[in-house]
């Protein structure tokens, strides 16, 4: 089994050059992506923003687990890094 991590934030809260329909949609093609290099995975999606209910139950649908994350948007950085302790643990 091979184990994907992804680190996201959706909604980035006005400091990306995304919107949040365009985040969420890369997302679910870096998860379609990596179903289709592998048969044999486990996906693992970390979000750190305030995304919808519905956008929330279909990404749970698609991956094996889903950590929502409520790290601050000051500094994207540690965000990151604290994403993968999450993951990590």
């Amino acid at each position: 089994m091979i184990i994907f991590a992804i680190c996201s934030s959706i909604n980035g809260y006005n400091k990306g050059v995304y919107n949040i329909q365009e985040r969420f949609e890369q997302t679910i093609k870096t998860i379609d992506s990596i179903k289709k290099i592998t048969n044999n995975s486990y996906i693992i999606l970390c979000d750190n923003s305030n995304i919808s209910t519905e956008y929330k139950e279909m990404l749970i649908e698609i991956v094996d687990l889903f950590i929502p994350s409520n790290n601050s948007m000051y500094d994207k950085s540690h965000n990151e890094s604290q994403q993968m302790i999450q993951v990590i643990d």
